[in-house]
């Protein structure tokens, strides 16, 4: 990314390439369409494209490679900034989106980045963030990457319809954006990605902590867990269990009992070098610290699903796998309803590195936190949320592509729109 001359400065739009000062781009960067610019040195072929095969070097230049011996030799555009739309109540004339229509206010849109295969699957994709709909029935997620945006259909209030509860008035979607190959543009979308299906997609965040502020956390046993900005993945703060070693720890309560059908996420560090006892453990309890968790072993390469009986560990399933040290890296905890316990762990980028699986149905109800393993590591962003079975309403966004144009959904109560769904449900 280049700009208009000044070394560095943050200009989007700017529109101008003059050397090869390269702007690196941040949380913090400012929005907008910027210009990524390719360059290719002094060859006599190109190995960008074929058309420019055959380049000649520059006169009084000299050969070896440095920034003035660069050629322009292909560009295109990006868009920084927050993918936003509008989520809104589709009247007549439906699949179009008009001054006839209202705006869903307080839903829910949740955006999981794409695991590379363009399927849109809870368990395999991630989710990155989340956001509501003001009163003008508008959100806003800040993405990067290719994502799937969801919205659950359950959880809009009708405007026509207002004291009747959504199993008296299913919702389905008439009005959808998707890429036609140069732009995002409005379709008709009549029931969702499949008229057949109905939505059963009831997403929920139940617990979120990225310890910016720090609340709500306990000791467990002779263990300490607090706030640390010595390392963080996102923000200023991170978890640093900081004192003794497993089963001693931290918790932190839930706000509700839990079942299966739950999935906890979040980011590790383990510093180098790793001595004798160096455990990462994160696990889903009970009150009397009966549970599920996992165990990633930086000093034995060995990652576990482990089931938890008063806060002791019994290894349930295992696979060898020297995990990253220091350096973040990406977790999943799932817990399935038929029993069945996944780990994954990611490297940031979103590979998946290694998993273990186990099935056991000797604990099924879940109310805390708890975090043991070894000290010293660290923990950040703690996402815990509930699985959906089935989203009938998803759009696909990529930033590579996207120019600022609005992602939105449109949903309609008309009988016309639920005579569509085969199966009939509600």
């Amino acid at each position: 990314l280049y700009d208009d001359g000044t070394n560095g400065d943050a200009v989007a739009n700017d529109g101008i390439y003059t050397n090869a000062n390269a702007y690196s781009l941040t949380p913090g960067s400012p929005m907008g369409r910027w210009r990524v610019v390719v360059l290719a040195n002094d060859s006599s072929v190109s190995t960008y494209s074929s058309s420019y095969n055959g380049l000649v070097h520059i006169p009084n230049r000299p050969y070896e490679v440095n920034y003035t011996d660069f050629f322009n030799v292909g560009e295109s555009y990006f868009y920084l900034g927050y993918v936003s739309g509008v989520i809104f109540e589709d009247r007549y004339p439906l699949a179009s989106h008009g001054p006839e229509d209202a705006p869903f206010s307080d839903v829910p849109v949740y955006a999981f980045r794409d695991n590379g295969d363009g399927i849109f699957d809870p368990l395999s994709d991630t989710l990155v963030t989340w956001s509501r709909t003001d009163s003008s029935g508008r959100y806003r997620l800040a993405l990067q990457g290719k994502n799937f945006l969801v919205v659950n259909s359950r959880a809009l209030v009708p405007t026509l319809n207002s004291g009747h509860s959504s199993d008296e008035t299913w919702a389905d979607q008439t009005y959808g954006v998707q890429w036609n190959g140069s732009s995002y543009v409005g379709i008709a979308k009549f029931g969702g990605m499949d008229p057949w299906l109905s939505d059963a997609c009831p997403m929920e965040i139940i617990f979120h902590d990225d310890f910016e502020t720090w609340s709500g956390w306990n000791s467990y046993d002779r263990g300490g867990v607090r706030q640390s900005n010595a390392e963080f993945y996102n923000g200023s703060y991170s978890l640093e269990k900081y004192i003794r070693n497993d089963p001693d720890g931290g918790y932190k309560l839930l706000g509700r009992t839990i079942g299966r059908g739950y999935l906890l996420q979040g980011y590790a560090f383990r510093p180098a070098p790793v001595g004798r006892n160096a455990k990462v453990a994160v696990s889903l309890v009970d009150a009397s610290y009966n549970g599920y968790g996992f165990i990633v072993d930086h000093n034995s390469n060995r990652i576990r699903v482990v089931r938890r009986t008063g806060g002791d560990f019994t290894s349930l399933s295992s696979v060898n796998y020297n995990p990253p040290e220091n350096s973040w890296y990406f977790w999943k905890l799932i817990l399935l309803e038929n029993n069945t316990i996944i780990f994954r762990l990611y490297s940031t980028d979103g590979s998946l590195l290694t998993e273990v699986r186990a099935t056991d149905s000797t604990y099924n109800s879940f109310d805390r936190v708890l975090v043991q393993g070894d000290a010293t590591y660290y923990l950040d962003v703690l996402v815990l949320w509930r699985l959906p079975s089935h989203c009938e309403h998803v759009a696909e966004v990529d930033t590579s592509n996207y120019l600022g144009e609005s992602i939105d959904f449109g949903f309609s109560y008309e009988v016309v729109v639920n005579t569509k769904d085969s199966d009939d449900a509600p």
